[in-house]
């Protein structure tokens, strides 16, 4: 059976979770327009570069949703939707490790202090307190627990609006320049935003020169045979002459 009295500091915090939650998933619907920007910016990208500053956004914002989700789910008990918090917790920090190898072993982009801070750093501790927190609710210390998981909670949406939004203006600044170097080059190409909707036009082969024509000479006019004598009236040749009687 469950225990209304036990659930009771959980109950306080579903209005919480569920804006979180509904936060969380709208921003993940950005995110995919962001990627789409990314593509057609031009900028240098790979898959390890996307794997270690484009993914992770989406992974922080899936476990706010996961978090959100797990609080406000019908639990007979408090300590297993503590246990399931600390397994995610757990979770989140060996990919917190991951995204940090990743960054270093990226080619494509020089993270800088703030990238450290919001991409490596701040999701660690992010994690370890959610990790923190779902073993103060298995513990039964469900108010210090849950204060601390909706800190950890916050801090993760936060991390992620940030990244979202660096992304969005990094893709923005790069997609300028690169419209202002094809001005500068006085190129005709349409940019990358239309060139993919504009289909390729095939080259139409040259066609060569018809060599001209060399002029055809003038015929010498043929000049008039004179009339021979005593042949004026005569008849046709193929008729022969009347012989007299």
């Amino acid at each position: 059976m469950t225990d209304d009295t036990a659930l009771l500091p959980l109950k306080a915090w579903e209005t919480f979770y569920f804006f979180v939650g509904t936060s969380a998933a709208a921003l993940i619907g950005l995110q995919f327009v962001v990627v789409a920007f990314v593509g057609e910016s031009g900028a240098a990208t790979g898959e390890e570069t996307l794997a270690a500053f484009g993914t992770p956004t989406v992974m922080h914002l899936c476990a706010v949703v996961l978090i959100s989700a797990t609080l406000v789910a019908p639990w007979a008990s408090l300590p297993t939707a503590g246990l399931l918090v600390a397994l995610a917790g757990l979770a989140g920090l060996a990919y917190a490790a991951l995204v940090v190898r990743r960054a270093r072993r990226q080619r494509n982009y020089q993270p800088v202090f703030e990238d450290w801070l919001f991409h490596a750093a701040l999701p660690l501790v992010a994690y370890a307190g959610v990790t923190t927190a779902g073993a103060f609710v298995v513990r039964r210390h469900p108010l210090g627990g849950l204060v601390l998981l909706a800190a950890s909670t916050l801090l993760l949406l936060f991390i992620a609006i940030h990244n979202a939004w660096d992304t969005a203006t990094y893709v923005a600044v790069q997609r300028a320049g690169w419209r202002q170097r094809r001005a500068s080059d006085g190129a005709d190409a349409p940019d990358a935003a239309t060139a993919l909707d504009t289909p390729n036009v095939p080259n139409v082969p040259n066609v060569p020169n018809v060599p001209n024509v060399p002029n055809v000479p003038n015929v010498p006019n043929v000049p008039n045979v004179p009339n021979v004598p005593g042949t004026a009236g005569a008849p046709d040749a193929q008729r022969a002459p009347t012989t007299p009687v």
